[in-house]
């Protein structure tokens, strides 16, 4: 696990620390600025409701219409805007706007499972009652390669190489742009000893290694 947890330590770094995502902004901003008709363009944009993320809508909308583009925001209600409901047309599964916000991350140290969401084969639709991971709809058979030869690889750094790889691919094709990495954190007292902090689980998973010291 610690081999695994440091090799994915040069992707974290890069993505958590935005500099991807950074790279996509800049380039999505530079491809709108060259457009000759920018300014008649209106897209909608999309999120639960909740504080924060209206501020966060507000400063986007700001940027955009910068570089031309209008830009509507809407806001529904979390409990309609997360629900799995295939007939309502406002849930994020859906995603019947041009932009949507909501937060996701991998919930294992090998984000196999969280990689899913840009398989071809997860595309969420009508046709399938909008059970699919791939919210985006986004479509890259370069991604779904490289995605299978990461289910199979043992290598733990052929792995990194591979998500690295995936990472680029979803970025340099402006599939997700990250906005914010939500940390927390943890307290310990000095006088505990055994406890091992980490991303992908819960503060007191390994409890039963932690001893006090007198």
């Amino acid at each position: 696990m610690r081999d695994l947890d440091s090799g994915f330590e040069r992707l974290r770094s890069d993505v958590l620390a935005g500099r991807s995502s950074r790279r996509a902004v800049l380039k999505r901003g530079a491809l709108l600025a060259t457009v000759p008709n920018a300014d008649g363009y209106s897209l909608l944009y999309q999120t639960s409701v909740n504080s924060v993320r209206q501020k966060t809508q507000e400063i986007v909308k700001q940027d955009l219409e910068q570089i031309g583009p209008s830009v509507e925001l809407k806001s529904v209600d979390a409990a309609v805007f997360f629900s799995s409901d295939a007939g309502n047309p406002d849930t994020y599964l859906h995603f019947y706007t041009d932009i949507e916000m909501y937060t996701n991350g991998p919930s294992s140290p090998y984000p196999i499972a969280w990689a899913d969401r840009f398989r071809t084969d997860e595309i969420a639709s009508q046709a399938n009652a909008w059970p699919g991971t791939n919210i985006t709809r986004y479509n890259n058979p370069e991604y779904d390669k490289l995605h299978d030869q990461a289910r199979i690889e043992l290598d733990p750094d052929t792995q990194v190489e591979l998500f690295v790889a995936m990472n680029d691919v979803a970025v340099n094709d402006f599939v997700e742009i990250g906005v914010v990495w939500r940390n927390g954190v943890t307290c310990v007292a000095n006088s505990v000893t055994g406890y091992v902090g980490t991303n992908w689980a819960s503060d007191v998973y390994d409890i039963k290694d932690w001893r006090r010291d007198e």
